[in-house]
């Protein structure tokens, strides 16, 4: 926001004691022509959003003070932009980082009907700089964020990620001691079992674990081996007493099969595809382990990202790789490919009659 000792001359329809000022780069021209509500969060240049109702740009700092985005208060309190002083500009995408909306989301101790401290989308939109349909998108697809419309609609809760796995556990455990096949099922035999745990907390569960190839119904349900000895593996490290980063072979294989119903299999010798994403194979001395990378914990910066990864292992195949990126493209900042060309290089070793290739960071 441009202080006092600024000079920046405006036209009489740009008074500077009735506009805010925030130098800003973006295309904003056209969408304030043409009448658009586009409204400001964020207090500096810097950190600031342009959002609309269905998406939200960032705003950065140039070096010129010619180019300011003026804007008023409305009534609601909300700050809209109304003119452009200065030439046409670009806007930055501002992908939703889901971490920092569940910092605005109670957590849950109780599930108490109306008692349970639960936030709506409106209420998040006012603290987040992100827009309302992006904040619901986001929402939706968090683990630990659960819907709940019983007393209102609409309004989120979350719980940490011991909860959401604990209780998935205790969940697979209910449906093996009444018998019920995970790999064909539906919600009412489940909630007619005498489920203990919360039919909202049931409903979610199942949504995050049902084949997404099927429709989402409460009926004909299936929950493929992959995704039950995923959702097992990150439980595996997550569950302990105290959460743990490394578990060796024969530890991972145990607590993976000491909830896995009889009608699914697993062995860790073979079947380490299943692990992808959740930890990678290390070996400390003579043990055979797995390092666990939580990936609720990694940066949605792709460089932070990277650097991140690599500070764990400084070499990484792609197949190994590209599960822990694979999220970036949808917050859009490219394709795996894309991102491993950009961030990594790609080194090619040659051993007697093998060769194999993995990626490096680049510096």
């Amino acid at each position: 926001m441009a202080d006092d000792s600024s000079r920046i001359s405006f036209d009489s329809a740009y008074s500077a004691s009735k506009y805010r000022m925030f130098e800003v780069s973006g295309d904003i021209a056209d969408r304030i022509e043409k009448g658009m509500p586009l409204y400001i969060k964020g207090e500096e240049a810097g950190s600031c959003v342009l959002t609309t109702s269905e998406e939200a740009f960032k705003l950065e700092k140039i070096e010129t003070s010619n180019t300011v985005l003026l804007c008023v208060k409305e009534d609601s309190g909300r700050l809209v932009a109304k003119g452009v002083c200065g030439s046409y500009f670009e806007l930055l995408n501002n992908p939703v980082d889901a971490k920092s909306l569940l910092s605005f989301i109670p957590d849950l101790s109780e599930m108490n009907g109306s008692n349970s401290p639960t936030v709506t989308v409106e209420e998040l939109e006012k603290h987040c700089l992100f827009s309302a349909a992006d904040i619901e998108k986001a929402l939706t697809k968090c683990r630990y964020i659960i819907r709940d419309d019983s007393v209102v609609p609409n309004r989120f809760y979350k719980v940490s990620s011991y909860v959401f796995y604990s209780t998935l556990l205790e969940f697979i455990d209910h449906c093996i001691l009444h018998h019920i096949s995970l790999s064909s099922f539906s919600m009412e035999e489940v909630l007619q079992s005498d489920l203990q745990i919360p039919a909202i907390f049931a409903r979610h569960l199942v949504r995050f674990l049902n084949d997404p190839s099927q429709p989402t119904a409460d009926s004909n349900l299936s929950i493929s081996r992959a995704t039950l000895v995923y959702a097992l593996a990150r439980a595996a490290f997550l569950c302990q007493s105290q959460a743990t980063e490394w578990l060796s072979e024969e530890d991972l294989q145990n607590t993976i099969a000491l909830h896995l119903p009889s009608d699914y299999d697993f062995d860790i010798s073979t079947d380490t595809a299943y692990l992808k994403g959740v930890a990678i194979h290390e070996v400390i001395g003579a043990q055979k382990g797995f390092h666990f990378i939580d990936t609720d914990k990694l940066r949605l910066d792709p460089k932070e990202r990277f650097e991140e990864l690599f500070s764990i292992e400084s070499e990484w195949t792609q197949e190994e790789l590209v599960p822990y990126i694979a999220d970036l493209e949808e917050a859009g900042f490219g394709r795996p490919g894309d991102l491993l060309l950009k961030y990594c290089r790609e080194v090619t070793v040659n051993e007697g009659d093998k060769t194999w290739k993995h990626y490096v960071l680049r510096h």
